[in-house]
């Protein structure tokens, strides 16, 4: 036996949807994240164990840098 929705209950089923799809989205983010997070620990684990250090490279070799400015 179906109900027809009106008013109140069409309200609380369009906040519910919504609240479905923000919590969706926000866990989609968060994986991301995550995913970018473990890449980036693995990334400088990995240079630990190589002895590079890449950031520090980068950063001296950067525009507008204290080294890129004095010499």
């Amino acid at each position: 036996m179906a109900t027809k929705r009106t008013g109140i209950t069409k309200f609380f089923d369009d906040v519910v949807d919504s609240t479905k799809d923000l919590a969706d989205g926000i866990l989609d983010r968060l994986s991301d994240a995550e995913q970018d997070l473990r890449k980036g620990l693995t990334r400088i684990v990995e240079n630990r164990e190589t002895g590079k250090n890449v950031q520090a490279e980068q950063l001296s070799a950067a525009p507008g840098t204290h080294r890129d400015t004095v010499a």
